[in-house]
């Protein structure tokens, strides 16, 4: 059986707590382990953070649960700051304020997607599978 959640919420640093909220609920409709709950929770705490400090007014969450693996699909209206190069891996030096977000996410998932509306705005969507996430 497969589950879906959907939320929305203004973008700003104050709805961090409720958008990682929601992680919360996806990771427990999902029964998925505790790793991949805090995975979960980290990864939307980045792509929301991100979504805000690029400039977005809105941003969506959806997920999608299916045989204990969450799929997340974070969606903002903001101008963007362009696709991720995929072989950008690497963390910014210790003392950087910024550019954790992106590295975070694809340590999470390596597969994980940024795609760029035509007019505004960036969908995020990676996937936590509990079968990854050994605890």
């Amino acid at each position: 059986m497969t589950i879906t959640l959907n939320y929305s919420f203004s973008a700003g640093l104050e709805n961090l707590r409720p958008a990682r909220h929601t992680a919360t609920e996806a990771a427990e409709a999902a029964d998925i382990n505790e790793l991949g709950h805090h995975r979960l929770k980290l990864a939307v705490n980045e792509a929301f953070a991100n979504a805000t400090h690029a400039g977005a007014a809105n941003i969506t969450i959806d997920y999608t649960i299916d045989d204990h693996t969450v799929t997340a699909r974070i969606t903002d209206d903001g101008p963007g700051l362009g696709a991720p190069n995929p072989d950008d891996t690497a963390m910014p030096d210790r003392y950087a304020t910024h550019g954790r977000g992106i590295p975070i996410i694809r340590a999470i998932d390596a597969d994980a997607t940024w795609r760029l509306a035509d007019d505004v705005g960036t969908t995020v969507t990676f996937t936590v599978n509990p079968k990854d996430t050994h605890a």
